[in-house]
């Protein structure tokens, strides 16, 4: 079996093109905590938004697709355990809280799944947590402990699920993503 590689006409200009869709995919995750938390402010306050957290469901992104929108109560249990996909539960108390989740698609081949958690006592602040190495999971125990300071917080499967590298045999593009 014969496997052909296309090459493109110049590899920094694809690579600079690849890099550029995964910052437009990141300020995807901008977009929605801007469509629904007003402008930061020095002190703790409580959010009065200009949208409700469902109708974050319908917002329409350029490479990208929200799949879903909630506000949820205090108290709610994030998902724990590897199970493919998320890492550790909590035991924090969580503040009720609007959970967004979104599929990013920077390129045709991305999947990368993300949620924001917008809290309705925001700290005024955004906090990404990562996941570290080859993990594919969102990091629910990360965002707990953000959520439970007041941040808004938001964390990506990096575009894969499991902890090993295979996933990016012959897919350069999913190691960017």
């Amino acid at each position: 079996m014969v496997r052909l590689r296309c090459q493109p006409p110049n590899p920094v200009l694809a690579e600079r093109t690849s890099l550029m869709r995964h910052r437009l995919a990141r300020l995807s995750i901008a977009a929605i905590v801007n469509a629904i938390l007003v402008a930061p402010s020095a002190q703790t306050t409580t959010v009065s938004p200009s949208v409700s957290c469902e109708s974050l469901a319908k917002v329409v992104l350029s490479q990208a697709t929200v799949t879903s929108a909630e506000a949820l109560a205090a108290g709610f249990t994030p998902p724990s355990g590897r199970g493919g996909r998320g890492r550790g539960g909590t035991a924090l108390p969580l503040p009720p809280f609007c959970r967004v989740a979104a599929t990013l698609m920077p390129t045709p081949q991305s999947n990368i799944k993300v949620e924001v958690w917008l809290p309705l006592d925001w700290n005024g602040r955004l906090l990404e947590v990562g996941n570290g190495g080859w993990a594919g999971s969102i990091n629910y125990g990360g965002m707990s402990t953000a959520l439970a300071a007041g941040f808004a917080t938001a964390s990506t499967d990096t575009g894969h699920t499991g902890g090993s590298p295979s996933f990016a045999i012959e897919r350069p593009e999913a190691v960017i993503d």
